[in-house]
This record gives C-alpha cells, sequence and structure tokens, in this order.
C-alpha cells in the first residue's frame, strides 16, 4: 500500500489527517494516562487515514521513482496507435521525468538535507581497495581465534586493574538543572534536517508528510506541547 506523492489521495490523507487533530485535545496533559490516550488517539488517526487513502501499488517493470502521469499516457497512446510519432513522444517522456525528478533530488540534497551520502545509492559499486593484514606485536594476524586474542589484549589490558575512584571525590559536585523545554524553533530545524525521500516507519508516515502538517502552527504548537508533556512528566 502506497500514498503516492502530488496525487490526489496523499492531498486526500493529509487533509484528513489535519481534521482529525483539530478534533484531539492537547491542553488537558496533566498525566501520564492522559498523554497515552493521546498518544494513541494520533496513532490510530495516522492508521486510519491511511488505510482509507492508500493504494495497493503494484509492481511492474516500469516502477521508477521518476514515473508519472505523463510517462503513463504517453505510454497508453503508443499501445493504442503504435506509430513511430508517440513512440519517440513516450520517451521524450520519459526523458522529461527522469531530468526533473533528479534535479529535484539533487537540489534537495543540495541546499536541504545536505546529506550527500543520500546520493550513494545512485552510484555502481566499486572493488574494494587492498588491505593489509592486521598485526599486533609486530605479527600478521589471519585467523579468527588470533584476531580475537589480539582484540581482547588491546582493549581488555586493565580489565582486572584495582581503580582508585576516591580521585572523583575533588571533582566538585554541580547543582540540578531542570531539562529545557522543547522550543518552535527546535522543533522546525529538527524537521527540516529530515530527508523528504526518507522510508517510513511501520506507521507508514513519512518526513515529508509531518513537515506539511506541522507547518501549520496549530497543528505544529499541539504537537510542540505533547513532546515538552513528555518532558514534564519524565514518562
Amino acid at each position: 500500500m502506497v500514498l503516492k506523492c502530488d496525487s490526489e489521495e496523499e492531498t486526500a490523507f493529509l487533509l484528513s489527517v489535519s481534521k482529525g487533530l483539530l478534533q484531539l485535545n492537547f491542553s488537558s496533559l496533566d498525566s501520564t494516562a492522559g498523554l497515552d490516550l493521546l498518544s494513541e488517539a494520533i496513532s490510530g488517526l495516522f492508521a486510519n487515514c491511511w488505510a482509507t487513502y492508500a493504494k495497493k501499488n503494484t509492481i511492474t517493470t516500469r516502477s521508477k521513482e521518476w514515473w508519472n502521469n505523463e510517462c503513463s499516457m504517453a505510454l497508453e497512446t503508443y499501445r493504442r496507435t503504435r506509430e513511430c510519432s508517440d513512440w519517440f513522444s513516450f520517451h521524450s517522456a520519459t526523458r522529461r521525468a527522469k531530468r526533473c525528478f533528479f534535479n529535484n533530488r539533487i537540489a534537495e540534497i543540495a541546499s536541504t538535507n545536505k546529506w550527500p551520502w543520500d546520493l550513494m545509492s545512485w552510484v555502481k559499486q566499486r572493488k574494494l581497495l587492498a588491505v593489509e593484514a592486521i598485526c599486533f606485536q609486530w605479527q600478521p594476524y589471519n585467523d579468527l581465534p588470533d584476531l580475537w586474542s589480539a582484540l581482547h589484549q588491546s582493549y581488555n589490558a586493565a580489565a582486572d586493574h584495582s581503580i582508585d575512584l576516591s580521585v572523583l571525590d575533588e571533582v566538585p559536585s554541580q547543582a540540578t538543572q531542570s531539562w529545557v523545554p522543547f522550543s518552535m524553533l527546535e522543533m522546525q530545524e529538527a524537521l527540516k534536517a529530515c530527508s523528504n525521500v526518507s522510508a517510513p516507519g511501520p506507521d507508514h508516515i513519512t518526513w515529508w508528510h509531518l513537515k506539511l502538517i506541522l507547518a501549520n502552527h496549530t497543528y505544529a504548537v499541539g504537537i510542540l506541547s505533547l513532546a515538552n508533556t513528555c518532558l514534564s512528566l519524565r514518562h
């Protein structure tokens, strides 16, 4: 089950989630029981909206991220006419779709996420460079028992040594500080750093969906109060 980006189903899904959030009460969070109930209500809201608007995705040889409605229409036209001109039109449509998709993806990584490792999936695999054997005490270690022995002797050599903890008595104690609540700017910056194309979790919700929903100040305030209540109740 999927929600295609910029589709009517995705728009309806976001609208339904937004309406559902307006009906939830974020103001009476004064107990762990109320916090749990609100969290379950939000989770159920997302799950119900997803089940309502998500569609079954049929995997085919054309199941590409860049594929769009223009490609589908051009392919359908060629299948109906079998004309060479329609075949070239189909190829032109796929080229435009690819160019638009990859340009937008690169621009997003370069300016928004600033996480170039997201592009590694597009790079062909290369052979690893030749490596040298691990040496310990000037001897090469190749077998697993020898490697484990070298690791153990390197990192656990002081495991049985006595430790004088009295040195900690000289360290002055600091006053206990309360946890600073989350700010709206902190939440916005955290969301901004998340990738729009990362795979969703079990709840099927992507960062892109959360960015669109929390762009509304009313919903953002509610979710921020939920997070700060978790801190204040230590729950």
